[in-house]
């Protein structure tokens, strides 16, 4: 869909950031000032009719900002609390974000005088599912507390290699190329078979980017080009339910601390389980689903079937301690129109309009169980 397919085009050149691992380039088109989608402006604001509602996680939280945030805010106008307040969200999430830095996020930005009224971290596929980040850790090749190998280990590298560089040019070109094709779909938005090709087209491309970067991380974890202690970490290796143990609870312990840290600050933090479609019995794929969702190589159903059962543990255990945890794995069980458009996790725009209603919806009953 149209938004997706902006959504995926805001994928800018990832940057070194000295706390939070990475951002995107803060000189970039659709960037604010800390690398993030979004104007600068709206987090700077002392408005004190201004409600401002953050959500942080990974690729899909940032597509759920780009594709569905007034609805989220629609959504959250139903609550009497809210009532009158102008309603401003905003993103601090980016593709392959994982925790810890969604926590640091919010402690980076409570440092810079930035508090918002909600937190909403959306979750978990990035946690425990990426097979790559697995192979990495399983190796003992990479902390798991340390950012996604895609783009850590290429950005963290000291001198990179002519081939590395080569790749790195390559991967601009092909997003000045998406970005170009996105354009152009945008003008003819009133056709069908245009949208159609542009979909084609972005898919394309966008497969191209992953094949490049894939080949990067490749030759890192080959020996090719030794890590060094900057890349990797205090490294461990893990194997079997291990490995899920050990990132679920970093995913808790993160998301814990982000509740405290939220507290003390008078924030509201909600938890939220992203939904994704290898999670057995969460939805009947569409034919379409069937044809073009289901990755058959084995990157992620694995982790998904494997780990989604740690992560819904570990939420209940946040439940526990207070947190407000709400697994949406089961959001489109009833729905038998397509939700999914790639192989991964990511939605289309009815897909992001359904997780924002249920998001919307769980912060409001909150207020009212504040009220009562």
């Amino acid at each position: 869909t149209q938004a997706a397919l902006q959504g995926w085009t805001r994928w800018d050149l990832p940057v070194l950031h000295p706390y939070l691992g990475f951002t995107w380039d803060p000189g970039a088109r659709s960037n604010n000032a800390f690398g993030f989608p979004g104007p600068t402006n709206a987090l700077m604001s002392d408005d004190p009719n201004r409600l401002l509602v953050v959500v942080t996680g990974g690729s899909v939280a940032q597509q759920l900002w780009t594709g569905a945030r007034q609805r989220l805010a629609k959504g959250l106008r139903a609550a009497p609390a809210f009532a009158g307040r102008q309603i401003h969200v905003v993103c601090w999430a980016l593709p392959a974000y994982k925790q810890p830095q969604q926590l640091l996020a919010l402690s980076y930005f409570l440092s810079l005088g930035i508090r918002p009224d909600l937190v909403i971290n959306l979750d978990g596929f990035n946690e425990v599912a990426n097979g790559l980040n697995n192979a990495a850790y399983e190796q003992g090749l990479m902390h798991p507390a340390f950012p996604a190998p895609e783009p850590w280990l290429h950005l963290a590298a000291g001198s990179p290699s002519l081939a590395d560089l080569n790749a790195a040019g390559e991967v601009q070109l092909v997003r000045s190329w998406r970005a170009a094709a996105a354009r152009s779909v945008e003008r003819l938005d009133f056709s069908p078979t245009v949208r159609l090709v542009g979909r084609l087209v972005d898919r394309a491309l966008r497969g191209r980017i992953v094949a490049v970067e894939s080949a990067v991380y490749a030759r890192a974890l080959s020996g090719e080009r030794p890590l060094t202690a900057t890349q990797t970490g205090p490294v461990g290796r893990f194997d079997g339910g291990a490995l899920y143990e050990e990132l679920t609870l970093l995913w808790e312990r993160s998301s814990a601390q982000m509740d405290r840290l939220a507290r003390a600050n008078g924030i509201q933090y909600f938890h939220f389980l992203q939904p994704n479609q290898y999670a057995p019995g969460s939805k009947v794929l569409s034919p379409w689903e069937e044809a073009h969702v289901v990755d058959r190589s084995g990157r992620f159903p694995p982790h998904v079937i494997a780990g989604y059962p740690h992560l819904r543990a570990g939420g209940e255990r946040l439940r526990a301690q207070g947190v407000r945890f709400a697994d949406l794995t089961p959001i489109f069980v009833d729905e038998r129109e397509g939700t999914y458009i790639d192989t991964c996790c990511h939605l289309n725009d009815d897909g992001n309009a359904i997780l924002a209603d249920r998001i919307a919806q769980a912060v409001v009953a909150a207020q009212g169980e504040e009220a009562r």
